[in-house]
């Protein structure tokens, strides 16, 4: 968990690196100054959460090819619809 202090060191290094692509965030975060190395994982998760391009390309082909399996109307809750006050 993030101290009060940490959290606002966080604040304003997010806002500094938001604005960048994510290359550019990247690279940022490579950059980053020895005294900010422990909001390091915390910065790369909120920076870089989908992880590296290939990663996703991976993860995309996945579901789409999982979602060809799927027969339309054949994924339901078991779940009925309940009207209240009758």
């Amino acid at each position: 968990m993030l101290s009060a202090a940490q959290m606002g060191q966080m604040s304003r290094l997010l806002e500094e690196a938001l604005e960048l692509d994510p290359a550019g965030r990247r690279r940022w975060l490579e950059a980053l100054a020895a005294e900010y190395r422990d909001l390091e994982p915390a910065l790369r998760r909120a920076l870089l959460p989908q992880g590296d391009e290939a990663s996703r390309s991976e993860e995309l082909a996945t579901l789409r090819n999982a979602g060809a399996a799927v027969q339309p109307n054949s994924i339901g809750s078991g779940l009925q619809a309940v009207t209240w006050g009758s």
